[in-house]
C-alpha cells in the first residue's frame, strides 16, 4: 500500500533531512534555526544525482542531475577509467524545448542510450572511438506520448506503448509497426493497471524475447472495473478524469498474456499474439513475467485471488502451452518479491519466505531445488546483479543483493556464489546504504547514509572499497542548524517480543524537566519508521520539533517491515488492533519516563498512519491529547482489491473484520482535536475517505479541522504546497501540545 508515496517521499528523502542517530553532545551555541520554509524550500538538499545506470561493460555510469534547483535533470555520463561525469551535450533545438529526461537505458551493446523527455523518444550514440556521446538523435514527435520505452536487445529496434498499444520502431529507418489492435475502450496492452504498479511494484507490460524476434506483453481489460472520479474543483466548470479503481471485493481486470512477432505488423482485424495458457480461473493475478535466459521459454508467477498460493508457470510460446514447475502456499498471503532470476547456465533463483525469512533459493529447469544460497533469522530485501563465470559450482560466479543480516534498522549490500558459498558484506560503514552493482560486479555506487548524516554517494571496487566520490552529501550544510538528537529504544512486550523505537530529544534536553510527546506512526505493511536512515524533509521536521521543545516518537509495531513474514502477519484479518496494542507498550513506556508529560501526547501519521491515527484516536480516547491523519483510510471497502484482500479477506469472508477496523465506525469516541488533511486529486487513498469521516464526525459533534489541498495527490508535492502543510501541522500541535507559557521552548515559528 502506498508505494507511490513512499517512492515520492524517497525522491526527497535522496536530498534532504534527518532519520537519527544520538548525538554525542549539546550542539554548539549560534546554530540558526529550522523553519519549514527552509525544509520545503530545497536549499538545504543539495542536487545529488539518481537513476544510476551502469553500461553493459560495467565501464560507464549514466544518472540524472540537476544542475540547478530551477532546471530539470539532465542526463549524465561518467566513466569509470577517467573518474570524469559529464551532462550529455543537446543539439540547439533540444535545449530550446527545455528536454525533460524521465526515463533512459543503455543499448545491449552499450553504444547508445535511449530516452524519454515530454513524452518523446530521444536515443544517443556514442562517439567513434570515444566514451562521450554524440547529439541525441530525435525518434518521435506524436501528440499522444509515448510511453516505457524499451531497446532491443540487439539494438535495432526500440519498443514503446501509445494509446494503450504496442509499438517498435526500426532505428535505422525510423518506420514504426502498430503490434496490438482493435482493443475496445477499458483494454489495454502492453501496460499495467493502476492497481498492479501501485500494490505488485509492476511498472512495465510488456518484454523483448533474448534474440528480439517477439514481446510478451499483458492484455488489461477493465471493462468491469468501477469507476471513480477525480474531479478539479479550480475550473469555472469541474473537470473529471475517470480512474478504474477496484475496491475491496469489487471486480478486478481480468489479465492475459501473450507474444507477438516483434518484426511484423498486425494485419488489421487479427493481430497475430499467441495466447497463452494461464489455467481455467480467470480471477487471478499475474504479478511477474519473465522469457528464460536463452528465449526458449516465458515464464509467469500466477497468484490466486486471496493471494495464499503463488505457481510458477511455464510456457512454449509457440503453442501457448503450460506447466506448473512449482509453487508456494501460506496460510495468510504470499509477499511478491523482485528475486526471481534465470540462469545462462540453466535453471533460476527464487525468492521465499517458507521460513519465515525471505531468502534465495536456486533450482534446476525442471523445478527441482538445488540448494539455498542465504539463510538465517533475517531477509533478502533486494535482488541485484547476477554474475555467472561458469556452470560448475566451484567456478561459479556471485549473486549481490540487499539484505537485514547486518541490523533490521539497516541495510546492506552482500554478495554469495551460486553454490551458496563465500556469503560475504560490502558494505562496511553503519547505516542504510542503497546500492547499484555494475554487470559483473566489478564496480557498485553506494548511496550511504548514517544516523547523523545525510547521503553520500560513492563508487567502489568489487569488495567495497572506495574509487571515487559522487557526492559528498549535505552535512557540512546541516550541521550549521540546531536539531534534536536521536537515540534508539527497545520496549519489551507481554509475550516476550522486543518492539523497536525511536526518540528524538530537543539538543538542550533535561531531564528534570516534563516535556510533551509527539508521536511519528506509519504502522503498516512495507514500511519500517525506525530505521538507522536519512530521515527525508519530514525528518527534518522532527528535528525542528524537538529542537522547539517536543520529544518526538516512533515504534514498529508488529505487522511493520523488515523483522520476517511471523512479524508482519498478527494484523491479519484485523487491521488496527495488533498494530495499536503495540503503540500503547510504547505509550506506556513514555509514560514511564520521568521527563514526559503524559497530559500532552500527540499523534500523527500520513498514509496508513493517518489511518492508525484515526484508529488510535477512537480506540484509545483517553490517551492522546490531539493528532493529524494526513490521507488516512477510514474504512477498508474504501481501499483497493489486491492491498486490502491481502491482508483483510474480501469482505464477504471478513464481515466483522472490516468492521472493527474501520475508524469511520467509531468516530463519535474522538475526543481530542483533530487535524484531518487530504488532497483533492488523490487517486491512491480518495479524498472520499475523509468526506465520510468529516460526516460522521459532524453528526457525533466531534473536533475536528480540515484541509484540503486543491489538484494534489497522494503525496502533496510541491514547495508551496509542503510548506503550507508542515507549517498548518506545526501550528497545530503548538496549539494543543504546547499552551501558552508551558514546556521549555515556546514553538513559535
Amino acid at each position: 500500500m502506498f508505494r507511490r508515496l513512499q517512492l515520492t517521499l524517497g525522491a526527497l528523502v535522496a536530498g534532504a533531512a534527518l532519520a537519527a542517530a544520538a548525538i554525542a553532545s549539546e550542539p554548539p551555541h549560534g546554530l540558526k534555526e529550522l523553519t519549514n520554509e527552509l525544509i520545503h524550500g530545497g536549499t538545504l538538499e543539495g542536487l545529488p544525482p539518481s537513476g544510476f545506470k551502469w553500461s553493459p561493460d560495467g565501464s560507464r555510469l549514466a544518472f540524472l542531475r540537476r544542475l540547478s534547483p530551477d532546471q530539470p535533470p539532465a542526463l549524465h555520463l561518467y566513466d569509470l577509467a577517467t573518474k570524469r561525469a559529464s551532462p550529455i551535450d543537446l543539439p540547439e533545438d533540444a535545449r530550446a524545448e527545455k528536454m525533460e529526461v524521465s526515463y533512459f537505458e543503455w543499448s545491449a551493446a552499450g553504444d547508445s542510450i535511449l530516452f524519454l523527455s515530454k513524452g518523446d523518444l530521444f536515443v544517443s550514440r556514442m562517439a567513434p572511438g570515444g566514451t562521450l556521446p554524440l547529439f541525441p538523435t530525435r525518434l518521435t514527435r506524436t501528440e499522444a506520448a509515448e510511453k516505457d520505452p524499451r531497446l532491443s536487445p540487439d539494438g535495432t529496434m526500440a519498443g514503446f506503448v501509445r494509446d494503450h498499444h504496442l509499438f517498435v520502431m526500426d532505428l535505422p529507418s525510423g518506420r514504426e509497426r502498430q503490434l496490438t489492435t482493435g482493443s475496445p475502450d477499458g483494454v489495454s496492452n502492453g501496460e499495467v493497471d493502476w492497481v498492479y504498479d501501485e500494490e505488485f511494484g509492476i511498472s512495465t507490460g510488456w518484454w523483448w524475447s533474448p534474440d528480439s524476434s517477439r514481446i510478451a506483453y499483458l492484455e488489461f481489460d477493465q471493462r468491469q472495473v468501477p469507476r471513480y472520479p477525480i474531479v478539479d474543483w479550480i475550473p469555472t466548470h469541474p473537470e473529471v478524469e475517470w480512474q478504474r479503481y477496484p475496491k475491496a471485493g469489487d471486480a478486478n481486470a481480468r489479465v492475459r498474456l501473450g507474444v507477438v512477432p516483434a518484426r511484423a505488423a498486425a494485419p488489421a482485424g487479427a493481430p497475430p499474439t499467441r495466447w497463452l495458457d494461464l489455467g481455467s480461473d480467470p480471477d487471478i493475478y499475474i504479478p511477474r513475467v519473465s522469457w528464460t535466459a536463452r528465449g526458449e521459454g516465458l515464464a509467469a508467477q500466477r497468484l490466486n485471488r486471496d493471494q495464499t498460493h503463488l505457481e510458477m508457470l511455464l510456457f512454449d510460446p509457440n503453442t501457448g502451452a503450460s506447466r506448473r514447475v512449482l509453487g508456494e502456499r501460506d496460510p495468510h498471503w504470499i509477499n511478491i518479491g523482485d528475486d526471481w532470476r534465470f540462469l545462462t547456465s540453466g535453471g533460476f533463483l527464487w525468492g521465499s519466505e517458507r521460513d519465515g525469512h525471505r531468502h534465495l533459493y536456486r533450482y534446476d529447469s525442471g523445478g527441482s531445488l538445488k540448494g539455498r544460497l542465504t539463510q538465517g533469522a533475517w531477509s533478502v530485501t533486494d535482488l541485484g546483479t547476477v554474475h555467472e563465470n561458469g556452470e560448475n559450482d566451484e567456478k561459479s560466479g556471485w549473486v549481490h543483493f540487499m539484505a537485514t543480516e547486518k541490523d533490521p534498522s539497516e541495510r546492506h549490500l552482500y554478495r554469495v556464489k551460486l553454490n551458496g558459498q563465500g556469503f560475504e558484506r560490502l558494505t562496511r560503514e553503519d547505516g542504510w546504504h542503497s546500492t547499484w552493482v555494475a554487470p559483473g560486479g566489478g564496480a557498485f555506487v553506494d548511496s550511504a547514509t548514517t544516523a547523523s548524516s545525510p547521503a553520500a554517494i560513492t563508487v567502489r571496487d568489487r569488495r567495497g572499497d572506495l574509487l571515487d566520490t559522487l557526492e559528498p552529501g549535505m552535512a557540512a550544510t546541516l550541521s550549521a542548524y540546531r536539531r534534536g538528537r536521536v537515540e534508539y529504544r527497545s520496549v519489551p512486550a507481554p509475550d516476550g517480543a522486543t518492539l523497536p523505537a525511536s526518540i528524538t530529544l530537543p539538543p538542550d534536553f533535561d531531564p528534570g524537566r516534563k516535556y510533551p510527546v509527539l508521536i511519528y506512526v506509519y504502522g503498516g505493511p512495507h514500511a519500517q519508521v525506525v530505521t538507522k536512515n536519512w530521515g527525508g524533509p519530514r525528518g527534518l521536521w522532527h528535528q525542528m520539533m524537538a529542537a522547539r521543545g517536543v520529544i518526538v516518537w516512533s515504534l514498529d509495531n508488529r505487522g511493520s517491515a523488515g523483522r520476517g513474514h511471523a512479524w508482519e502477519t498478527p494484523l491479519h484479518r484485523d487491521m488496527g488492533r495488533q498494530e495499536l496494542a503495540d503503540q500503547l507498550l510504547g505509550v506506556k513506556y513514555l509514560k514511564g519516563l520521568p521527563y514526559v508529560d503524559a497530559s500532552r501526547i500527540g499523534i500523527w501519521g500520513w498514509s496508513y498512519g493517518g489511518y492508525m491515527t484515526l484508529y488510535a484516536l477512537a480506540s484509545a480516547p483517553d490517551v492522546f491529547a490531539a493528532g493529524a491523519a494526513v490521507a488516512p483510510v477510514v474504512d477498508w471497502h474504501d481501499y483497493d482489491t489486491i492491498y486490502t484482500e491481502r491482508y483483510m479477506d474480501r469482505p464477504a469472508d471478513n464481515r466483522e473484520g472490516y468492521i472493527a477496523s474501520a475508524p469511520l465506525q467509531k468516530a463519535s469516541q474522538i475526543k481530542a482535536p483533530l487535524l484531518l488533511v487530504h488532497g483533492s486529486a488523490d487517486d491512491n487513498v480518495h479524498v472520499q475517505n475523509s468526506v465520510q469521516l468529516l460526516d460522521s464526525l459532524v453528526k457525533a459533534g466531534a473536533p475536528v479541522e480540515f484541509m484540503l489541498y486543491p489538484r494534489k495527490n497522494h503525496g502533496i508535492t510541491g514547495k508551496e504546497a509542503r510548506t503550507h502543510l508542515y507549517e498548518r501541522i506545526t501550528r497545530f500541535f503548538t496549539q494543543h501540545l504546547m499552551p501558552s507559557g508551558a514546556g521549555p521552548r515556546a514553538l513559535s515559528r
